[in-house]
């Protein structure tokens, strides 16, 4: 009974029940690479093109790593200049649902087709991040922290979805990739509604 009244009274604690809590805390860097690790809505469409990247195998990862970095880096500098592009937020959610859904069609998509995938999710992450949340300074480390933040989504994703190399986990890396477009689905629907 006690733990009960102790968790709602933490919900009236402002560090705790904020849902950006923490991220001001620290270095620009660490709350840069927060906001995309702890946010559904740049880590599906992340975990949506690494998992597609992945299906092309060891080979593209390098590559893949490069482009989304610097697509996320591009963003991200399109995001500061304060332009405001309208629908980016659900053309993300739009593709993390492609991405989801090619990744369980198991199509082989080119090297090419790939990698522009992940740019597109790269640079509307990026952009969407720094123009809703940029800090007033040390915004070059807020940056930097975002784009590692997220080639760790990325890079971790895609190195469990290669290493599965029996038939059994790619098939499960499949169905995976069902549920991730079934949730972009989901969350596209929270946000429009």
């Amino acid at each position: 009974m006690s733990m009960r009244w102790l968790l709602a009274g933490m919900l009236f604690l402002p560090g705790i029940a904020a849902a950006h809590g923490g991220f001001g805390q620290g270095t620009p860097f660490y709350s840069g690479m927060l906001h995309v690790l702890l946010g559904v809505q740049f880590v599906l469409p992340l975990v949506a093109v690494a998992l597609l990247a992945s299906q092309r195998g060891e080979g593209v990862m390098p590559r893949a790593q490069l482009v989304l970095g610097a697509a996320v880096g591009v963003g991200a500098v399109i995001g500061l200049t304060g332009l405001d592009l309208g629908l980016i937020t659900q053309a993300n959610r739009v593709l993390a649902i492609v991405a989801g859904v090619l990744v369980a069609l198991g199509l082989g998509l080119s090297e090419r087709t790939v990698l522009a995938l992940l740019a597109a999710v790269g640079m509307f992450c990026g952009y969407e991040l720094l123009r809703l949340d940029a800090p007033d300074s040390a915004v070059v480390w807020f940056v930097g922290g975002v784009m590692g933040g997220a080639m760790i989504v990325q890079g971790a994703v895609a190195i469990l979805a290669v290493a599965a190399r029996a038939e059994w986990a790619r098939v499960g890396v499949r169905v995976v990739g069902s549920w991730v477009g079934a949730t972009g689905l989901i969350y596209l629907g929270f946000a429009v509604a």
